[in-house]
């Protein structure tokens, strides 16, 4: 079986009882998010995640400025705020390094890494020091490295025109007044070659297939500097089975494991 093989479809019965253990996260996600919403309540449900810890990331003002400058970017709310939380940790953690650049594999419209550089104070912090590489297609998936138990998904038709013509020209004018950003387009793996770096503190990769994310771990692994961070978007969510089982492989050539998040991210980072 080699690692592109079919992937194992869901039973009918495992669908009926996904569908009950939803029912009280879409009870808590269409309420009045005034009414609940908040770390003094200490209740969570967005983007297929309920929870009843504490959120109290969500009340703070610098995490706030970052949601709305990714909101901004994109040109709406994603609603990722616990991923998007996840993502302003990593970079943070990266921040703290000593050396090594940044890289977002997959940046649609620059919703994380937009986040990133409010957060992190970019151009007054981190500019002098590291590059932030952005890299995409900007045009949505290479049809050519959509593997066919991925198309039996329905992969192909989830983002087919998703992104148009002219998103790389937002994404410029987005991080026009932010420094030592590079966007580079092009589909993994081909245009890996010309990111030219060569210690990676930070790692985003959401390129929503398997194949350019196996490839962008197999190239940027050996740069991460010790303690550089990896976050895997589509790690653990359904439909996204291929991608966690290679970046898996990968790691563990590597001697590493990826932490699986209940965002449905993955996180791993170098020793």
């Amino acid at each position: 079986m080699n690692e592109y093989s079919r992937l194992p479809r869901q039973s009918v019965l495992k669908k009926f009882l996904r569908m009950g253990a939803m029912i009280p996260y879409y009870i808590f996600k269409y309420l009045p998010k005034d009414t609940w919403f908040g770390p003094d309540k200490f209740i969570y449900a967005e983007d297929g995640l309920i929870s009843f810890k504490s959120c109290a990331f969500l009340d703070d003002p610098e995490y706030q400025r970052a949601y709305q400058a990714g909101i901004q970017a994109a040109g709406h709310d994603y609603g990722w705020h616990f991923r998007f939380y996840v993502g302003l940790w990593a970079a943070q953690h990266a921040c703290r390094l000593p050396t090594g650049d940044f890289v977002e594999c997959g940046v649609s419209y620059g919703f994380l890494s937009k986040g990133i550089t409010e957060f992190v104070k970019w151009n007054e912090t981190q500019a002098n020091k590291r590059t932030f590489f952005l890299v995409d297609t900007f045009e949505g998936l290479d049809e050519s490295l959509i593997t066919e138990a991925e198309k039996d998904q329905g992969l192909s038709e989830r983002f087919q025109g998703k992104y148009p013509k002219d998103t790389i020209n937002r994404v410029k004018e987005t991080f026009a007044n932010v420094k030592n950003v590079k966007i580079i387009k092009g589909a993994v793996p081909g245009i890996l070659p010309s990111i030219q770096t060569k210690q990676v503190a930070f790692l985003s990769i959401d390129m929503n297939c398997a194949a350019p994310e196996k490839a962008a771990l197999e190239y940027f692994y050996p740069k991460l500097v010790s303690g550089g961070v990896v976050v895997f978007d589509d790690y653990g969510h359904r439909g996204h089975d291929l991608q966690k089982q290679l970046a898996d492989a990968v790691a563990a050539q590597y001697g590493n494991t990826i932490l699986t998040l209940p965002t449905g991210q993955g996180f791993m980072i170098k020793p």
